[in-house]
């Protein structure tokens, strides 16, 4: 050994390259006589496995995509809309509505989906299409289809073997699948025509290493192709064990032919596919094989010994320049090159290391270039959308609620000509403490005592223009008044109890206002919470609000109020905190959640004059 192991790499590659050759093609060869056929014929069995399970992963993943888009038409707010006026308070309009807003539905789904051929709604107001294929006279939903769902009363998709097509007027063989989908208690159903000429050479063409595929249903019908040879497989093929899905092969023969056939059932749809292929052409090749392995056993043990002495020196010399200029490009930055004078492989590997030597340091440059241009374009445009949101939140914040000055106004004229001066002080001093607050000299943040007061000022005037319909009640402590809040938080919510809750309630209501401190993991909080006794909402209702609110839905119209305060709330002092509503036993609660921070005024005490 230590001969060897002082020889040069040349002497080491004959040598090895030798009893490697000798020993491997010998014992090597002698096994793999006796066994080839064996393991090839196992190899064969499991491609063929493998093929049918990648068929069932291909169709069921397909059928799965159409089965999510078909559900998914429901959710389609305008068809939803659509069809609930065009099928159960129908017009004229509405209906032309509705089959409008179908055929844009239908080819949606069809667009780019070469192996749907038709798209067929039936309701209870008719039959919906894309108007693109002339229907059947003949054709009745009822007799044709409907009895399957009459028999099986709990399921929501039916599946039908290879016809020519039950709705259109076609002589292409089609794979109708029927679901049923449920509106408001009403039944709908979506019959969806599949090719099976365009499954059938798309399967084909993905899978060309077996002869052929074909699939059928539970029944035992076809799906996809029919074999000549269909009955006597079908006496071999067994059920299969449906809480295992792994694919079975068994061989069959058939006029004087071997076939190897693999099955496996697809769960979604209860289809079994079958791959098959003929064993003829494997017993061929495993003889001719045996003869190969003889031949080339002599041959390659005599012309390996040979030329590993002329290739060995040639190779082993520019490899080793190659590697050592590889080992250093890491550490020149790879700006380094090999050339080599030839055409062999050795020179298309140095051509190609230069290449990609160049290519690399190209890269490592334009990427060190990219990530820092990357960094301060995410940077622009998260300050983008900082001044975005901070200017569309300073619009909201400069509006003021026209219905509520006027109604002001007029009570205010129907007291001066009614009632006398004394309540009309109180609603002038109240409406006038009400806008100093709201405008606090363009603050943002204020007092909690400020704005307890603003708040009183707003239901001071309420309680005179609703009278005894409105009592309030506030409990916020003293120690807590002296924290800072941004401000107008409590006026929309009370102003929302009022109109939402209050107003439409009859006989006297109430609302709630507290205050408490609450000592969070990680931060110490304050909660507002305004609760009122009046007509309450749906928890459909409620629910949809909430998870508004806690997406942070910015809404105009009704309900603006409470979607403006949280808002505001979650881009002042983080999504932690906002607003959310609770069902109580009298009404509905408004929580408000901020963080316990102390009030710096910095500015001079207001003029009492402004």
């Amino acid at each position: 050994m230590r001969f060897i192991k002082d020889r040069n790499l040349v002497v080491k590659i004959i040598v090895l390259f030798s009893v490697v050759l000798v020993f491997t093609n010998g014992i090597g060869g002698f096994f793999y006589y006796h066994y080839a056929y064996r393991d090839l014929l196992n190899n064969n069995y499991e491609s063929s496995k493998e093929t049918c399970n990648q068929i069932n992963v291909y169709l069921t993943e397909y059928l799965k995509s159409t089965l999510r888009n078909i559900y998914a038409m429901p959710n389609d707010r305008n068809l939803y809309n659509a069809l609930n006026r065009g099928l159960f308070e129908p017009s004229l309009q509405d209906y032309l509505n509705l089959q409008q807003i179908m055929i844009d539905s239908i080819s949606e789904i069809k667009f780019g989906n070469y192996f749907i051929s038709s798209i067929t709604m039936i309701t209870q107001g008719g039959i919906f299409d894309n108007l693109a294929i002339k229907r059947k006279s003949n054709f009745t939903f009822e007799k044709d289809i409907y009895d399957y769902f009459t028999a099986n009363p709990g399921t929501s998709i039916a599946w039908f073997p290879a016809m020519e097509n039950p709705v259109y007027e076609s002589a292409e063989i089609v794979i109708p699948i029927v679901y049923r989908i449920t509106i408001d208690l009403k039944p709908l159903y979506v019959i969806v025509c599949l090719k099976m000429s365009e499954f059938s050479a798309n399967l084909a063409e993905l899978y060309a290493s077996v002869d052929q595929i074909f699939i059928f249903d539970r029944g035992g019908l076809p799906v996809i192709n029919y074999p000549e040879y269909y009955d006597d497989m079908m006496v071999k093929i067994k059920p299969l064990d449906a809480e295992n899905n792994i694919p079975k092969c068994v061989e069959f023969a058939y006029q004087g032919k071997g076939y190897l056939v693999s099955y496996v059932t697809i769960p979604i749809s209860q289809w079994t596919v079958c791959t098959i292929k003929t064993t003829d052409v494997l017993r061929k090749n495993i003889n001719s094989l045996r003869v190969f392995i003889l031949v080339s056993l002599a041959a390659s043990i005599v012309s390996g010994l040979l030329l590993s002495f002329l290739f060995a020196r040639t190779i082993t010399r520019p490899l080793a320049q190659l590697a050592s200029i590889m080992n250093r490009a890491p550490d020149t930055g790879f700006n380094v090159e090999f050339n080599w004078p030839y055409r062999d492989e050795i020179g298309t590997l140095s051509r190609s290391f230069n290449v990609m030597a160049k290519k690399t340091d190209q890269l490592v440059n334009a990427l060190n270039e990219n990530i820092e241009a990357l960094k301060k374009e995410k940077e622009n445009i998260r300050r983008e959308q900082q001044l975005k949101r901070k200017a569309e939140l300073t619009a909201l914040q400069t509006q003021i609620n026209p219905h509520f000055l006027y109604n002001t106004l007029n009570t205010i004229s129907w007291y001066a000509s009614d009632r006398g001066i004394d309540e009309i002080a109180v609603l002038a001093n109240s409406l006038g403490h009400f806008f100093r607050i709201s405008l606090s000299r363009g603050r943002e943040v204020i007092s909690i005592d400020e704005e307890i007061k603003h708040i009183l000022s707003y239901l001071a005037i309420q309680s005179i223009r609703y009278k005894s319909k409105l009592e309030y009640f506030i409990d916020v402590p003293e120690d807590l008044k002296k924290y800072e809040t941004i401000k107008l938080i409590l006026q929309p919510l009370v102003e929302n109890a009022i109109y939402h809750g209050i107003k439409n309630k009859e006989g006297p209501g109430h609302i709630y206002i507290r205050a408490r401190a609450e000592q969070r993991e990680k931060s110490a909080d304050i909660i507002f919470e305004i609760a009122d006794d009046g007509t309450g909402m749906s928890p459909e209702e409620l629910k949809k609000i909430n998870g508004n609110l806690r997406r942070g839905i910015i809404r105009t119209g009704s309900g603006y109020g409470i979607y403006n305060v949280n808002e505001r709330l979650r881009l002042f002092y983080g999504k932690s905190y906002g607003l959310i509503l609770r069902k109580t036993e009298e009404g509905i609660a408004a929580i408000v959640t901020i963080p316990r921070r102390e009030f710096k005024n910095e500015e001079e005490k207001d003029d009492e004059d402004e």
